[in-house]
């Protein structure tokens, strides 16, 4: 894989962004045109919908860290820099770790949580805030496994089932560590659920790591899959982030996976 294009993606401030005291108000310059800022973008994923590109991330200072924030990105061939507009910004509940499906009539889905599995539906209407439910189970369901999902975008794998990636804890917790501040030694798993309700997960990968470019009879400390999707020769393209610092990718035959 070699990289084309490197962009810098930047937000046009034609709107109030977030909620509370750290919201951002609209601001233009001296030519009556909107500023633009960069905003930092915690777990940014992309994926397509409705024929465009999209960003999902977290801004806690300005949403809260129990939201999703979805943009759609605006090109500039001429420019270094991809817009997003303040103006057309859209939040759901909860959290972080979810993936975006992509239904019938345009309709935008996110499963919020693999086991056991949880399909929301997505206002994209930007005039409303998609106050869903938090992801906490009810109380004969507290119980639930560690698997999180991971990828952006659940890609269509089969006769109406949905293929993603899920990561899990190892060990299961954020206690204070001599490795990272926050999470570390994931391992991951393949993972396909049914692409219409009712959503059952259907199959369930066994756990697995990738080797690491320093060593390859080991895996790096954060390994952390975000990128899933099927070319045309069936094989399957994954794309991670490696200690929070570096991005890689790699090919698996499909045939392995199946």
């Amino acid at each position: 894989f070699n990289t084309l294009h490197q962009f810098t993606i930047a937000m046009e401030r034609d709107a109030v962004f977030g909620n509370g005291r750290n919201k951002v108000k609209p601001s233009t310059n001296s030519l009556h045109k909107f500023n633009t800022m960069i905003r930092p973008l915690d777990d940014a994923r992309l994926f397509v919908f409705g024929r465009s590109v999209w960003v999902s991330y977290r801004d806690g200072k300005t949403f809260g860290y129990d939201k999703q924030v979805l943009n759609p990105l605006h090109f500039d061939s001429d420019r270094e820099v991809v817009l997003t507009k303040a103006s057309e910004s859209m939040t759901f509940c909860c959290g972080r770790n979810m993936a975006l499906i992509s239904g019938e009539r345009d309709v935008l889905r996110s499963l919020t949580w693999v086991d056991p599995v949880t399909v929301i539906t997505v206002d994209t209407n930007t005039t409303n805030d998609n106050n869903n439910k938090r992801r906490r189970l009810s109380s004969e369901k507290k119980k639930s496994s560690h698997v999180h999902g991971t990828n952006a975008f659940m890609v269509p794998y089969g006769d109406n089932n949905l293929l993603g990636t899920a990561h899990f804890h190892r060990p299961p917790d954020r206690k204070p560590n001599e490795y990272a501040r926050f999470g570390h030694h994931y391992t991951h798993a393949f993972f396909v659920i049914t692409a219409t309700a009712p959503y059952r997960l259907t199959r369930l990968s066994p756990e697995f790591v990738l080797p690491s470019d320093n060593n390859k009879d080991d895996a790096d400390g954060i390994q952390f899959v975000s990128g899933l999707e099927i070319n045309s020769n069936k094989d399957i393209i994954l794309a991670w982030g490696i200690n929070d610092c570096e991005g890689a990718a790699a090919t698996i035959p499909l045939q392995y996976v199946e």
